[in-house]
């Protein structure tokens, strides 16, 4: 390979640098130093979505930004709109689990029909995320024995906590 080949491509990305712990340090170190978050995408399906469900995605991505997980659980909300309202039942879609990764990731769909019927449209998202992550946790939980379902399910709680409706 000539010198401007190499350049153009320079092989493989390196990974990232293995993770150490010092010696005398605790496992808590270790396992905080590999703990997983949740990121929240999301995707409108058109230009108006019902009242309050913009501000209540960033609550709830305050709400779990500090939580640590297992593994890092990565979800696309997709909300329906005028645009794309969205077809089938509300909650999970497309959960996949990679051990190696430490990586969950899924869609939540909250169709447009049942964010209008439902009597709080804001309560409805919230526990349609909610139920979506305990089930993706439980998924994990079933690949990985390592994983404490019970305790990651402990760190959703605060998602559905009466302090949220306020």
């Amino acid at each position: 390979m000539d010198d401007h080949a190499a350049a153009e491509h320079p092989g493989p990305r390196p990974s990232a640098p293995p993770r150490t712990v010092e010696a005398g340090a605790s496992s808590s170190a270790a396992d905080e130093a590999r703990a997983g978050r949740v990121t929240l995408r999301t995707v409108y399906g058109g230009p108006t979505p019902q009242d309050g469900i913009i501000e209540e995605v960033a609550r709830i991505r305050r709400v779990l930004q500090d939580v640590p997980f297992s593994y890092d659980l990565d979800l696309v909300l997709m909300i329906g709109g005028d645009v794309t309202p969205g077809s089938g039942p509300s909650g999970l879609r497309s959960p996949r689990v990679s051990l190696a990764r430490r990586t969950a990731t899924a869609q939540v769909h909250v169709t447009r029909d049942d964010a209008n019927h439902a009597p709080d449209p804001v309560a409805f998202l919230r526990a349609t995320v909610h139920e979506a992550l305990v089930q993706l946790v439980a998924r994990v939980a079933a690949r990985d024995p390592e994983v404490d379902a019970a305790a990651e399910r402990e760190g959703l709680s605060s998602l559905v906590a009466d302090d949220l409706a306020a």
